[in-house]
């Protein structure tokens, strides 16, 4: 897993309660919002952890990755929650997020890219139980050609991203992070993984 980074390098076997998974290429455009949004949350929860005032009361694991991997399900098997965040191609006004399912599909574990419930649903495969319950915070983008940066719509939403895993960073409890989530769901109903950039 060369391309996956792990915030906290120096507790590669501590059990979080929420995992964050950044996902993207830093050099295909807008798929770079991940890695992004990764950089930013890393140095805010640096300085979280570090306040004496800091009111964070879980153990939270931030991974940035170019693409979901099976290996993946290691760094999920002691979570409570799994939050995704990736650029996709739906063509929406503001990012939301979606609560993942399992997927019906056959999973192969030599797969290499995955999607985010065939990530779910490896991970029930090899472990023989649920997985982690699941978001997927979507980031609208436009422009994925290799090499180019991040466009000005898309990095409009940094904000907005930040703010949301933040409050789900300060969440105390798995009910309190599933309403911070469902506050932001989108009006409009789409299916799992439909857009999903990296899948």
């Amino acid at each position: 897993m060369g391309n996956i980074q792990l915030s906290d390098k120096n507790n590669s076997n501590k059990k979080y309660q929420w995992t964050f998974v950044f996902v993207g290429n830093p050099s295909r455009g807008d798929d770079g919002i991940g890695p992004a949004l990764f950089q930013k949350m890393d140095i805010w929860l640096d300085q979280q952890r570090a306040a004496q005032t800091s009111v964070l009361t879980n153990d939270i694991q931030l991974i940035d990755c170019f693409q979901l991997e099976p290996e993946l399900c290691c760094d999920i098997e002691n979570s409570t929650t799994l939050i995704v965040i990736d650029a996709c191609t739906i063509d929406a006004a503001n990012p939301w997020i979606e609560t993942l399912s399992v997927s019906s599909q056959d999973t192969s574990v030599w797969t290499h890219a995955m999607s985010p419930s065939s990530l779910l649903a490896l991970f029930k495969k090899v472990y023989k139980k649920p997985p982690p319950t699941a978001y997927l915070l979507h980031v609208p983008g436009k422009q994925f050609d290799l090499g180019a940066a991040l466009s000005q719509s898309t990095e409009k939403h940094l904000p907005n991203c930040i703010s949301i895993l933040q409050q789900c960073c300060l969440a105390t409890s798995p009910q309190g992070l599933q309403k911070i989530c469902l506050n932001n769901t989108a009006d409009a109903s789409h299916n799992n993984d439909k857009g999903f950039e990296n899948a």
